[in-house]
């Protein structure tokens, strides 16, 4: 819990009463004795007091370097299944879309583009988004993992 002669922080009872004097600031800067509610008399709630640890002992595995490798290679987020699901959508729809941009904006007279055509049109440009954004978030992935087994690597032999 907490240090009772630590007053970063207010506490109120369910009574209302406050470990604080009225009108003196609190930690955050809110003035004002708490409500039953919590809140001070400016509308602001007293800080929610925290604290980090950290564990007594780290405690270090010893990996092979080709239990490393295979853990290099695993992929288990079906985020690269999902980008090449999307890379067929978008081969998939390239023809029929570059047909339906050529009838509705190139040729004459111009044929308007149905709903059909629309969908088409916007699920190979979000297909296309989405390749590049999962392939962005795929390399600085393996980017990180690839700094990680530098890491690891870079330990001392035991």
């Amino acid at each position: 819990m907490s240090d009772p002669k630590d007053k970063s922080f207010a506490t109120t009872s369910s009574s209302g009463d406050s470990d604080i004097p009225e009108g003196k600031a609190v930690s955050g800067g809110s003035r004002g004795k708490p409500s039953k509610t919590g809140t001070t008399s400016k509308g602001q709630r007293p800080p929610i007091p925290t604290s980090t640890t950290r564990p007594e002992v780290l405690v270090r595995h010893d990996i092979s370097e080709e239990e490393l490798a295979m853990l290099l290679s695993t992929n288990k987020d079906g985020l690269s299944e999902f980008m090449w699901a999307c890379v067929g959508a978008g081969v998939g729809l390239i023809i029929p879309v570059l047909e339906k941009i050529k009838s509705a904006f190139i040729d004459d007279p111009a044929t308007p583009l149905t709903i059909i055509g629309t969908f088409e049109i916007c699920i190979f440009f979000v297909s296309v988004a989405l390749v590049v954004l999962i392939a962005k978030i795929s390399s600085t992935r393996s980017k990180k993992a690839d700094e990680l087994a530098t890491e690891i690597r870079g330990r001392g032999r035991v």
